[in-house]
């Protein structure tokens, strides 16, 4: 298991599974992006993430597989594919986008 895929843990003698998912910033997508996941799933391919969750400040996209995601057409937009090719690198199966969220300079961002 990679430090950042669920892990179990006892809370008040109840035993769940507590994940961590990193807090991107939305400057990491582009307008068009953002544009796209607005429009909601029929504006983009199902493979391009498994779930994608809107909320007032941004994003939660589920991270597919490499091959589950090349297995697509049309292909994602690079950003994207940039995010979740950060994110399968370092192990998690989910991401946040948020507009107050962290930058890394492992990413490309973008002005919008």
């Amino acid at each position: 298991m990679s430090d950042n895929e669920a892990s179990p843990q006892s809370l008040d003698g109840l035993e769940v599974e507590v994940m961590q998912i990193p807090v991107l910033s939305t400057a990491h997508i582009t307008k068009a992006t953002n544009d796209l996941l607005h429009a909601g799933p029929s504006a983009w391919h199902p493979h391009w993430f498994h779930h994608c969750a809107g909320y007032e400040f941004g994003w939660f996209l589920s991270v597919p597989t490499e091959e589950f995601q090349q297995a697509t057409d049309p292909a994602p937009p690079a950003d994207i594919q940039d995010i979740m090719a950060w994110a399968r690198k370092h192990g998690f199966g989910w991401i946040r986008l948020d507009s107050d969220g962290s930058v890394t300079n492992e990413l490309p961002t973008y002005a919008w």
